[in-house]
């Protein structure tokens, strides 16, 4: 048992720094490619990750989750799952390009037709890896997980970079989107495979209840990921390529953050919520402690966008962006909902109820659609980004009342108390700093730096001094896990 836990707690240490070096480095990609490609550029590719990310889910079919669920797989299973996932994603991508020039035409796009196409061979690439990177994960082969995910994610910045340079345009994020696939395809193949070779059979019978399982996973993916590209489907259809391009960076760099530090506290909450699970006393201060420490995080960098998104849209964007910086305001308070509300998968699927994380995304669905065809029609880009931000707010107690509470019974006022002391903090001190900013009005970037840095500052002291339990948060979060 203590050598399972010392391997659960190094891959922790390994996938976390895989992900934070690889998310590093996409969000290092997108401040570079900024101020080499135009917006119409990144509004054309918005589109098309819109319409692969939906792709890609459809065509895994959730076979990942099926062999991380099932203990037992035997090779003839194994070989008939790999083949049916290949089937699938060829399918998939073949239907993708016949309809590519109908998907260009209904969004008024032409180049969107090659852009489509080209994608289309990275889902086939992503199915020939999917069942031994998911085998590695089964394995808790962690370190060689990362150590792809890296060299990918360094490969794709080099290629996207220099394609950009050399004048690719749009192309060049999807170039390279397909180097990165294909590098990690073959390493896969080479790190993980441990020489297993599927077999030349497929035989149904042996996976029948395998694939059911696995179409309820996927059923519950590809709706999360609906609800997340949906915005992009609407304003692709009624706004031009460089408004959907502001909008889609501006929201790119907000879900970044989310990305580097909520799936570190996943995994690290992950066997936590497994381990007491039937537990609610202890399951109760485990959550408390991991909303306070997400909140602490997201809190003061959130409400750093939002009150300075001028300033940070010119430092890290460019003067020529600066139009987007509303935009971008309002999707920071839509990006700090949804990494508050975050840990609530985690939660419930350590609680067998991860049906009620399927039935939330279908109604987030169904709210969406009027909300996104009223706002895209009537505003463009900019209301949907408000909207966006008035949904957070509007959500916040739903999401604790459907999700948090029948879970686990944490009444309202001790779920808001993780938030409330974070917020007011963050408030004061970025607030703070907002208004002496304002006072001083000089104009130079150097300035906005130093006022940043010491809103920061301010924010570490108020609240080291009136939230003292914080250090105690993180030292007992590391001695639960190491227990």
């Amino acid at each position: 048992m203590n050598e399972l836990k010392s391997r659960v707690f190094a891959g922790i240490a390994w996938t976390s720094s895989g992900i934070f070096f690889k998310t590093f480095l996409q969000l290092l990609q997108l401040l570079i490619l900024v101020r080499m490609l135009r917006p119409e550029d990144f509004g054309l590719v918005a589109i098309t990750y819109a319409i692969i990310y939906c792709l890609q889910t459809l065509s895994e079919s959730g076979i990942s989750s099926v062999i991380l669920h099932y203990k037992k797989i035997s090779d003839v299973q194994r070989s008939t799952l790999f083949w049916l996932n290949i089937c699938v994603a060829v399918l998939v991508g073949v239907v993708l390009m016949v309809f590519a020039k109908s998907i260009a035409a209904f969004f008024s796009e032409a180049t969107l037709k090659e852009l489509l196409m080209l994608s289309s061979a990275a889902l086939i690439l992503e199915a020939l890896s999917l069942q031994v990177k998911a085998f590695g994960q089964k394995e808790m082969k962690f370190s060689v997980l990362a150590k792809i995910e890296v060299i990918s994610a360094l490969a794709a910045f080099c290629v996207a970079v220099s394609s950009a340079l050399m004048g690719f345009g749009a192309f060049s994020l999807i170039l390279g989107v397909l180097v990165s696939s294909f590098i990690g395809c073959v390493l896969a193949w080479l790190w993980l495979a441990d020489g297993w070779r599927p077999e030349l059979s497929f035989r149904w019978k042996e996976v029948r209840g395998m694939v059911r399982f696995g179409i309820y996973m996927m059923g519950t993916n590809l709706i999360n990921t609906v609800n997340s590209q949906l915005d992009i489907w609407f304003l692709g259809r009624v706004g031009s390529s460089g408004a959907v391009g502001g909008y889609g960076v501006s929201k790119d760099i907000n879900m970044r953050i989310v990305q580097v530090i909520n799936p570190v506290v996943t995994r690290v909450s992950s066997p936590l919520f497994a381990s007491f699970q039937d537990n609610n006393v202890e399951l109760r201060n485990i959550y408390r402690q991991i909303l306070r420490l997400i909140a602490v995080v997201l809190m003061p960098i959130y409400i750093g966008c939002f009150l300075y998104s001028d300033e940070v849209v010119y430092l890290m964007m460019g003067g020529e962006w600066i139009e987007y910086s509303s935009i971008f305001g309002a999707l920071a308070l839509w990006g700090l909902y949804r990494g508050l509300i975050n840990p609530i998968g985690g939660l419930l699927i350590a609680k067998g109820q991860a049906n009620r994380s399927f039935y939330w995304n279908v109604f987030i669905f169904l709210l969406l659609i009027p909300l996104l065809y009223s706002s895209s029609v009537l505003g463009g880009v900019s209301m949907v980004a408000y909207m966006f931000a008035g949904l957070g707010l509007i959500l916040y107690w739903p999401a604790w009342r459907l999700l948090v509470y029948p879970s686990i019974k944490l009444d309202f006022k001790g779920y808001f108390n993780c938030h409330f002391s974070p917020f007011l903090i963050s408030l004061i001190s970025v607030g703070g700093g907002r208004i002496i900013f304002d006072l001083c009005a000089v104009s130079e970037p150097w300035f906005w730096i130093v006022c940043l840095f010491l809103s920061g500052v301010l924010y570490l002291f108020i609240t080291s001094l009136f939230n003292p339990k914080l250090v105690g948060d993180f030292s007992n979060f590391y001695r639960m896990l190491k227990k």
